[in-house]
């Protein structure tokens, strides 16, 4: 991913093949949240409209390990993109000032017009 993210030659074709490979490396056991939450990360970082089966891929890894930082992280992301805002919690009783933050940035999306891809132009 980060060949194929920091070479400016990079074609969407790219993307499609690695996320290809991580889904034959996930193939019908989804019980790796790592590995599921890679898959929604490609899209992050190509960036392209992440497909229902990446927020799916993430609701599940975050259903296998919710105490991972890193995959609460990303779950945060997937729901804001699919404007799924009230289901956010935050709950890092050692966060300090980074929750606070957090807290603030949560209450600012949502109050702010929806994202774009929770429009109906753009599929999430």
């Amino acid at each position: 991913m980060w060949r194929i993210r920091t070479v400016p030659a990079s074609t969407p074709a790219d993307w499609d093949r690695l996320r290809a490979l991580l889904a034959q490396s996930i193939g019908p056991d989804t019980s790796d949240p790592y590995a599921l939450s890679l898959l929604f990360r490609t899209y992050l970082a190509e960036p392209r409209p992440a497909p229902p089966a990446a927020h799916a891929a993430m609701d599940r890894a975050l259903a296998l390990q919710p105490d991972s930082y890193e995959v609460r992280l990303l779950a945060v992301y997937s729901l804001a993109m699919r404007g799924r805002l009230e289901e956010i919690q935050a709950s890092d009783p050692h966060s300090g000032m980074l929750g606070k933050r957090a807290l603030d940035s949560l209450g600012t999306l949502r109050s702010s017009s929806p994202l774009p891809c929770t429009s109906g132009a753009t599929p999430c």
